[in-house]
């Protein structure tokens, strides 16, 4: 069926399905004022370091909750709930570092 759905449905719908689907998921887990104060310029790249990081951030859990390490519950919904956007936060300092590193003055 989603393999039908995707042939069926045109490009512009499933881009917008996704643009949907990964920001209520933004506004949902960070709060519509976090979303509100990235610059609309910033916020397709942040959209997806958001994406990149989730995914990371699973990884961390999915290997931490199969540990032996004592709280690993805890440490887990600690990470999942906020560091996803810590990390995004993180990248993009380091992002914004680096390219002032090399700024030609």
């Amino acid at each position: 069926y989603a393999t039908r759905l995707a042939q069926r449905l045109p490009w512009s719908y499933q881009k917008s399905l996704i643009s949907a689907s990964l920001a209520s998921r933004m506004v949902y887990r960070e709060g519509l004022t976090w979303v509100d104060s990235i610059p609309d310029s910033a916020l397709p790249d942040v959209a997806l370091q958001y994406l990149r990081q989730e995914q990371r951030i699973r990884g961390m859990v999915d290997g931490l909750r199969a540990s032996s390490i004592g709280g690993a519950s805890e440490i887990s919904e600690l990470l999942m709930s906020g560091g996803v956007r810590a990390a995004v936060e993180a990248a993009e300092r380091s992002r914004e570092a680096h390219k002032n590193a090399y700024r030609i003055v």
